[in-house]
């Protein structure tokens, strides 16, 4: 939200800059004169606005990418790293986020909620009980029978 709040600032801002030296009588009537004259005259508006556009597309920008993360229901580190952590890697190795819902349900509990339970969805069809608890029994031991793995399937809840 501060971003986005950021970004509308900016335009409002620059707006105000623009507006300024637009609506000063004493400036000249043809666009080259007049950009002289604003550069002379309104130098703190010129170099505000210049500023202020120059900072406003990397603010948009990362605005974007926020919101796009949000849609996906995934952190930047994540976005980074996904090559590094199995869970986000299906079974062709291709990334797969396995907490995305869809854009409805990911933006509404973020903008609504203000967080998420990051539930797994699951792919298969709903695995019984005693599926589930073999499911967690086989991934707790690796294969050469050492250790314990770190990702175990969750149950899928009900909504």
């Amino acid at each position: 939200m501060f971003i986005t709040l950021e970004v509308i600032a900016m335009i409002i801002t620059g707006s105000a800059a623009i507006i300024r030296t637009v609506s000063d009588p004493a400036s000249p009537a043809s666009f080259g004169d007049w950009l002289g004259y604003s550069v002379v005259y309104h130098t703190g508006a010129v170099s505000f606005f210049m500023m202020d556009l120059f900072i406003f597309f990397g603010v948009a920008c990362l605005t974007g990418v926020q919101a796009y993360q949000i849609a996906r229901n995934i952190t930047t580190n994540e976005m980074a790293n996904s090559m590094r952590y199995t869970y986000l890697r299906g079974p062709a190795g291709r990334f797969r986020n396995p907490f995305d819902h869809g854009v409805r349900k990911n933006c509404s509990d973020f903008l609504v909620n203000g967080y998420n339970e990051d539930v797994e969805r699951l792919e298969h069809a709903s695995r019984t009980d005693e599926e589930i608890g073999m499911i967690q029994m086989t991934s707790a031991v690796s294969q050469n029978g050492e250790g314990h793995s770190h990702h175990v399937l969750r149950p899928q809840q009900e909504e």
